[in-house]
């Protein structure tokens, strides 16, 4: 649920709101994309947007490339170099690895 995932944000950073929560996916695993504001700062001044993503499963927040996403990675890019995927397979790559 979108709303373990913002529970879990909010335990180890400054939230002062969100302002969205989409479910993307992520080196083909499903994850939340939470964009939200932190550091107000005044009435002049905006607050600062981040970015978070997290397990859809469990909610839990992902902060580094596991081990598994590294050999996922290494095994989509041996395949390129092969030839084995089709366009759509190779801008799914790229989108995967921008969001990381």
């Amino acid at each position: 649920m979108p709303t373990e995932a913002e529970q879990k944000l909010k335990q180890t950073k400054t939230v002062d709101s969100i302002h969205s929560i989409q479910l993307i996916v992520v080196l083909g695993k499903p994850v939340y994309q939470v964009v939200y504001f932190s550091g107000y700062a005044g009435d002049d001044m905006h607050q600062h947007v981040h970015y978070a993503l997290a397990n859809a499963s469990t909610g839990e927040i992902r902060t580094i490339l596991s081990t598994q996403d590294l050999r996922f990675i290494s095994s989509l890019l041996k395949r390129w170099k092969t030839y084995e995927l089709n366009s759509y397979e190779k801008t799914h790559i790229i989108i995967s690895i921008c969001f990381i």
